[in-house]
């Protein structure tokens, strides 16, 4: 079952990582010739890349500027979250490493997918 929960973390931070890319193809199409779903495949490029990056370095400098086990348990305890997304001291948890490799590898490849 933690291996569910895990996995269902992981998606929700992915679709995070989405709705950012979202977020900046919706400010940058005003101003693009191209419209939207260019702006969407440069935005899912850029930000997969920096993820990527990010996730290449392996999170230890991340480590530093915020605590991610306090982090996890915070979004653990938001109010309206879905008990699978609340992470229990006896499981395993994913790493900063996995989730910035996995959410840059899924916007890159939603960046290919698209038409565009």
């Amino acid at each position: 079952m933690w291996l569910v929960r895990m996995l269902g973390r992981l998606a929700l931070k992915v679709a995070v990582a989405f709705g950012i890319a979202l977020a900046i193809a919706a400010i940058q199409a005003p101003f693009r010739r191209d419209g939207f779903l260019d702006g969407l495949v440069i935005s899912a490029y850029a930000l997969g890349g920096f993820l990527l990056v990010m996730g290449a370095l392996g999170g230890a400098a991340y480590g530093r500027v915020a605590d991610a086990e306090a982090l996890a348990r915070g979004l653990g305890k938001l109010p309206g979250l879905p008990p699978w997304a609340e992470r229990r001291e006896d499981e395993p948890a994913e790493t900063q490493t996995t989730v910035f490799l996995l959410a840059g590898l899924a916007l890159i490849a939603l960046g290919i997918a698209l038409p565009g």
